[in-house]
Formats: structure tokens, C-alpha cells, sequence
């Protein structure tokens, strides 16, 4: 049976853009939601934009039931709603799923936003200490933009995605980055790091409007490797999907 990846409060700008990206690449995708009738609604003008792209097409249905069916899951909701949603499913999960936080925690004061750091250290590690202990944790995204995602005339998404948490998790997840053309997953290490990406997003949204410009991720370059050397440095050493 075909795995199924479900976007837990997938009805958002992020989870949005993940499951046109996602089901470009022929995953079957169920967009979560608190109301079963949201989350059909939303589906609904998603395969309406992937008509024109693939035959692929997403699911939408409660967030309790989306968990119960997949093995993979992407919690998408904006802070500080992420642990609210967790809690809601919690029981729901199959043993050794994979849950994905691209939960950024930033608050907005007068014309800037500020990154928020959770008294657990990251939004990441307050949504571990809710999860049951076979759920296995995973932090990414946050540096890449719900428009970037979900503008499918750019067929060819350019930067890089830190990811954190324990290294199964981190192996399913670059394979899941590697199927969206031209992102490059990058280790960052324990869950515990996954602060330091949470934090980016507040940035990059200040940039955005300071440099007045679409579109901003992060890029990491080594100069002691080319792209594709690093590319095959974490094949070998996570695998390859």
C-alpha cells in the first residue's frame, strides 16, 4: 500500500503550498483540518490548481482521522496553535510515525517581527514532550516561503532546508525534500538545534519587506565543496531515497 502524508491544519498558506508541491511529485497527500468540511473545501481548489500540472489529486479530512491514515505527517499550523493540534491527535498516531514541525514561533511588533523562543528551547521540543514516545520528531521548512511553494510556475524551487531531530527521522525527511526539484536538505543536527531555523523565519520575513523582495530562503555554501559533492556527501551517509 502507498504510504499517505497528511498535513495536519494543512488548510493554511504552508500546508497549502507543501501538498501542490508534494503531490506534483506523486504522493498522496490528505490535507488535515478541525472540520472535515474546511478540509474538503481547501482540497477541492487544490486539485483544481494541479489539474493542469498532474492526475494526482489530495484528500482532505479531520486532522484525527488524516493521522490515523498516514505514516508521515506535517504539523502546518502557525504558532502558537502548533501544541493545541498536537495534543487534539496525539492518540492517533501509528507507531514510528514521522511528524514533521515547521512550526516557527515569531510574534510581530510594531513594524518588525521578533523570533519567540518556547521555555522548552524551540517549538520542536515543546511538541515532542506531548508526543507519545514512538512518534519519532522531525524540525524543517522553515526557511522556505508558503508563496515560493505555492507558485507553480517556478518549477524549480532554489535553496536549502535544515533539518533536525533524530537521524530515522531526518533520513525520511530528506527523501521527502529530495522529491521537490532543486531543494537540498541539510543536516542540522539534534532537535534541540532546531531553534536556530525556527528563528530564521522572523528574519527572513524583515528582509523581505527592508530589501522588498519575494521569495527569500537560505542558502548555505561551503566553498570547499561543489553542490553536488555535498549532495553526495549526505547520500552516503543518510541514504538515498
Amino acid at each position: 500500500m502507498e504510504e499517505k502524508i497528511c498535513l495536519i491544519g494543512g488548510t493554511g498558506p504552508f500546508g497549502i503550498g507543501l501538498a501542490l508541491r508534494l503531490a506534483l511529485a506523486g504522493k498522496k497527500i490528505i490535507i488535515g483540518s478541525r472540520k472535515r468540511e474546511r478540509a474538503r473545501e481547501k482540497a477541492e481548489l487544490i486539485n483544481e490548481t494541479l489539474k493542469k500540472y498532474t492526475s494526482n489529486r489530495v484528500e482532505g479530512e479531520r486532522n484525527d482521522e488524516a493521522v490515523k491514515r498516514s505514516s508521515l505527517c506535517f504539523l502546518t499550523v502557525p504558532y502558537p496553535y502548533h501544541l493545541e493540534a498536537v495534543e487534539s491527535v496525539k492518540n492517533c498516531f501509528k507507531k514510528n510515525t514521522v511528524l514533521v514541525s515547521t512550526v516557527a514561533p515569531f510574534v510581530k511588533e510594531k513594524n518588525f517581527f521578533r523570533p519567540v523562543v518556547p521555555r522548552e528551547g524551540s517549538a520542536a521540543q515543546e511538541i515532542m514532550k506531548v508526543l507519545p514516545p514512538t512518534v519519532k520528531i522531525a524540525s524543517a521548512f522553515q526557511t522556505v516561503s508558503a508563496s515560493y511553494l505555492q507558485n507553480l510556475k517556478i518549477r524549480f524551487l532554489e535553496g536549502d532546508v535544515i533539518v533536525c531531530g533524530e537521524k530515522k527521522a531526518k533520513r525520511k525527511v530528506f527523501e521527502i525534500i529530495e522529491l521537490i526539484p532543486n531543494l537540498r536538505p541539510i543536516d542540522g543536527g539534534p532537535i534541540e538545534n532546531s531553534v536556530i531555523p525556527e528563528a530564521f523565519t522572523a528574519l527572513l520575513i524583515n528582509l523581505e519587506s527592508s530589501l522588498k523582495a519575494k521569495y527569500l530562503g537560505l542558502s548555505v555554501f561551503n566553498f570547499n565543496f561543489t553542490r553536488e559533492q555535498l549532495i553526495d556527501f549526505y547520500k552516503e551517509k543518510y541514504g538515498s531515497s
